[in-house]
């Protein structure tokens, strides 16, 4: 019975009935409840480099949370790049039906716990935003993630990809979660160690062919003129370059086809949004040997003293980049010059810039240098597969935190997965779903009498018929058709005495009756010896005859329930 009763509650929270509920609720709403159906940005798992995009200022969640911070609310991780798509690499899919969900993480240094409350304001949303790096979230939960060590091992921890509710939430429903966010300064991230464990070194070094040597080039001469020696130092020039050298923009062509989207980011277009930034930098700081991934989500929004929580609108969707540090673990950078600067204790603030006009910026003036072509550090190695020359991991620091980031307004940014509409342009789906609603409920109710009628059809026609000849089937479905009108027959009754009273009750009908009755007659009390040819000539007689019946025998029971007036 326990099994039972598991699998039936693994059947209600199955994705396809949720869908179907999803869908079902969305189609009954009312008009003024439309908008973007669902809070799942980034809810897929691949990632493509694409075209323009626009979104629109529809509210997704208010996120209750200490307000002196820097906030991203990541949905999920991408981890390898290829081909101009990132994708996850989560090989396993945990389900946990008991409340909370505790992730097993790693032990890291330099962090505090923070907590969120969320509150859906779209229709639903099948997927759990948090503050990196998730610790609990307070639902039932479905959670992609890989493993970080075999079982039994003490330095295993979950490396989480997406955590979805087993549920979709609706709108005004809460969740809280429990995050542990980095506040290491500058120079606790200078002074990590380079030995990196063996999970990182295996996913996150790798960098696809496709990544041209001028973008290799670019990212050696930017940390060469930065003078960057550490990892952390290295991966602020490369955000400090992007932010300074690349405009913004979402207004952008189709990448070509016979070109590396990256490559032609920094060099052809040099304009973009957030998905170009983050993944120029990954790949730049891979080049350079520095592990680090692409987060997508949302930025912090903008906070509402009212309410006492951040809005975060659609515009709010986002994707950066998250660095790996031995000892302190996933670091948030912002290379997209649209948000505001991600600053620590101890870096060199340069004076704040403006955020560029949307239209390309001048030519870098950082140019390629051919003799740092390649560095070792950087893999080639598909993921999966083992760096040469990697050191092995080290302890984990235990330098604790001195620094609190204190909380910074959200510029605007968008993503591009998925595109809804602009605000100022009528949602059609107010125009089309009343309609859609009417035709579903149509086709369910049409579906619904065509199941009433082949049940029907079947009772009538087929019910109790196995093993009959087609002559006798006649008659059978003959006599169950007259009782359906009323016509009943003593059991002493002959087949002569019933076909006349068939014909006195549906005279219309005499000619099939009484073919029928005769058929039946000859074959059940005569003598005849069975022949092929006139069996089957009898089976289409028999069929003809009956076809003929029932016609009219449907018409004369339509006029005693219908009140037909006319018979034919």
């Amino acid at each position: 019975l326990e099994e039972q009763e598991t699998r039936f509650e693994e059947f209600l929270q199955s994705p396809s009935l949720q869908d179907l509920a999803e869908f079902w609720s969305r189609l009954f709403s009312p008009i003024d409840a439309l908008g973007p159906a669902t809070a799942d940005y980034y809810g897929s798992d691949s990632l493509e480099l694409g075209g323009s995009i626009r979104l629109g200022d529809q509210t997704v969640f208010l996120v209750s949370a200490d307000p002196n911070r820097r906030y991203y609310w990541r949905s999920r991780s991408f981890d390898t790049y290829e081909g101009g798509t990132w994708r996850s690499a989560a090989d396993t899919r945990l389900t946990d039906n008991v409340a909370p969900f505790d992730v097993q993480i790693e032990q890291t240094a330099a962090r505090e716990i923070v907590q969120q409350e969320f509150t859906i304001a779209l229709n639903a949303t099948r997927i759990l935003y948090t503050a990196p790096q998730p610790l609990q979230v307070n639902l039932t939960t479905r959670t992609d993630l890989a493993y970080t060590a075999p079982e039994g091992d003490p330095s295993r921890s979950m490396n989480i990809s997406v955590i979805r509710p087993t549920r979709v939430l609706r709108r005004g429903e809460t969740y809280t979660a429990t995050s542990l966010m980095s506040v290491a300064t500058a120079d606790q991230l200078r002074a990590a160690s380079n030995r990196y464990p063996e999970w990182v070194r295996q996913l996150y070094f790798y960098v696809p062919a496709s990544i041209t040597p001028r973008t290799r080039e670019l990212a050696q001469q930017i940390v060469d003129e930065a003078g960057a020696v550490t990892a952390y130092d290295k991966a602020k020039a490369i955000e400090a370059y992007l932010r300074a050298n690349i405009t913004y923009s979402e207004t952008i062509p189709t990448p070509p086809t016979n070109q590396d989207q990256i490559d032609w980011f920094l060099f052809d277009l040099q304009q973009g949004y957030c998905n170009y930034y983050a993944s120029a930098m990954i790949m730049m700081l891979r080049s350079q040997g520095i592990p680090a991934r692409m987060a997508a989500g949302f930025a912090q929004g903008t906070w509402d003293a009212a309410q006492n929580a951040y809005v975060v609108t659609e515009r709010d969707a986002h994707t950066w980049v998250e660095v790996y540090f031995p000892g302190y673990g996933w670091v948030e950078f912002e290379p997209t010059a649209a948000q505001a600067p991600l600053n620590r204790d101890g870096d060199d603030i340069p004076p704040e810039q403006s955020v560029p006009p949307e239209q390309p910026s001048p030519t870098p003036t950082l140019t390629p240098t051919p003799e740092a072509s390649s560095t070792p550090n950087a893999s080639e190695t598909p993921p999966g597969n083992d760096v040469s020359g990697a050191l092995p991991p080290t302890p984990t620091p235990t330098i604790t935190p001195t620094f609190t980031p204190t909380a910074t307004a959200t510029p605007v940014i968008v993503p591009t997965q998925p595109a809804p509409i602009q605000p100022d342009v009528s949602n059609p789906l107010e125009i089309i779903l009343p309609a859609l609603s009417l035709l579903v409920i149509g086709l369910i109710v049409l579906l619904i009498l065509i199941a009433i009628g082949t049940y029907i059809w079947w009772w009538l026609e087929w019910r109790g018929m196995r093993g009959l000849s087609p002559v006798a089937r006649a008659y059978a479905r003959l006599e169950r058709y007259l009782g359906m009108i009323g016509i009943r027959f003593a059991g002493h009754e002959t087949t002569e005495e019933r076909r006349r009273r068939m014909i006195q009750d549906v005279p219309q009908a005499r000619r099939p009756i009484s073919a029928i009755t005769r058929m039946y007659t000859t074959e059940r009390y005569g003598k005849q010896r069975s022949n092929p040819t006139i069996d089957h000539r009898k089976s289409e007689a028999a069929e003809q005859a009956w076809s003929d019946a029932r016609s009219r025998l449907i018409k004369r029971w339509a006029k005693r329930f219908m009140f037909w007036q006319r018979d034919d």
